[in-house]
């Protein structure tokens, strides 16, 4: 029982991986060097840049809001019982913590960039 239990959280993982970057997006993270697009320079190094750091972030956004459905899902199906209530909650916690301190990293880094270029938070939109 426990083989096929591992085989199908191998099925879902791997499902999981082909549909993420249709999920969110990762086409047009390199914006340069393509049929039709401009001939690749140091300004577009710093476009793919923030193009991955912004699908990191979207891909942050998905996965907290499957962690946040599989708690709450826990939490759900607790019955009552303390100890995988206790379980549950931490793992909503948990994921709030986390995601809380991806975006402040990027409040920082972009915070830290403002100052340093001499810009806005829109300093990696170049033209």
């Amino acid at each position: 029982m426990k083989n096929a239990a591992t085989r199908g959280a191998a099925h879902a993982a791997v499902f999981a991986a082909l549909l993420m970057p249709a999920l969110v997006s990762a086409d047009g993270l390199v914006p340069c060097g393509g049929h039709g697009e401009p001939v690749c320079e140091l300004k577009h190094l710093i476009q793919m840049g923030n193009g991955v750091i912004n699908f990191l972030i979207q891909f942050a956004v998905l996965v907290a809001v499957v962690l946040l459905a599989i708690g709450g899902f826990k939490l759900v199906l607790s019955r009552g019982n303390a100890g995988a209530m206790e379980e549950a909650k931490s793992r909503i916690w948990n994921v709030f913590i986390g995601f809380l301190i991806i975006l402040l990293a990027y409040l920082v880094v972009e915070t830290i960039l403002s100052v340093l270029t001499g810009g806005g938070f829109d300093t990696w939109r170049l033209k």
